[in-house]
């Protein structure tokens, strides 16, 4: 399910993935000091940080934070870490992702053109919209939409 590509192409141990998508941050901890690249993907380019943001998981997302996961790294869609958080609604996960690589992961852009904002919007998620404009303002709502006036 989310097996990882190596350098070649050809499918790995999805451990990292695995780990992140159950929510157990010592196993990544382990996996990670046991040298699994961070930022590895899979076929869709899905990393271990999408998925415990969609999951919600924000202890994983502080550990694979702490160990250099690239929180604007877009998957084959576009989409980041903090679009797949905002999709679900996991508000605070989104603010960690912010606070930890600013505004800009708000404001980055989907291959559809869809921001976190639209995200969280589709999903009827008014916390997390809430939260995205406390933390981004008026830009970070509104871009993207600019245009469509």
């Amino acid at each position: 399910m989310y097996g990882v590509l190596s350098e070649g192409g050809e499918e790995e141990s999805p451990a990292l993935l695995a780990a992140a998508s159950r929510g157990q941050e010592d196993m990544l901890e382990l996996l990670l000091i046991a040298g699994h690249d961070v930022n590895s993907s899979n076929r869709d380019g899905t990393t271990a940080l999408h998925v415990a943001a969609t999951m919600g998981y924000d202890k994983c997302v502080q550990v694979l934070l702490r160990n250099g996961a690239d929180a604007m790294k877009k998957s084959k869609r576009s989409k980041t870490a903090g679009h797949m958080a905002a999709e679900q609604g996991n508000a605070e996960v989104l603010r960690r992702l912010v606070k930890h690589a600013g505004v800009q992961v708000l404001l980055a852009a989907s291959d559809t053109g869809g921001t976190c904002a639209h995200e969280a919007a589709a999903g009827g998620h008014q916390q997390t919209l809430e939260m995205i404009w406390q933390e981004g303002g008026e830009e970070a709502i509104l871009v993207g939409d600019r245009e469509e006036r």
